[in-house]
């Protein structure tokens, strides 16, 4: 079976989403969602590093709700994509 991501995807969002990200993850955790997938892309334009990912990254290592996150399969994204896994909602 299938395993089911509620998603966003910041394709063409600059990296001052910082406050998007945040809401995204809020949402999903308010809404006992247990994985997610946040699509940050490549970063085609700035040498292959993508800005978006590390500005998730960071959001990421500092929020309680979180328990894991890692770079999606290649055929969800791979690098250009996290999953991310929440804690339970009480």
């Amino acid at each position: 079976s299938a395993i089911v991501f509620s998603y966003c995807s910041w394709l063409g969002i600059r990296a001052s989403g910082f406050e998007a990200c945040q809401s995204f993850l809020l949402r999903a955790y308010l809404e006992r969602d247990r994985r997610c997938r946040l699509i940050c892309g490549f970063g085609h334009h700035t040498q292959g590093h993508s800005r978006l990912k590390g500005v998730c990254v960071f959001i990421l290592k500092r929020c309680p709700f979180v328990l894991a996150y890692q770079s999606a399969a290649p055929k969800d994204g791979g690098t250009g994509a996290i999953n991310i896994y929440l804690r339970k909602k009480t």
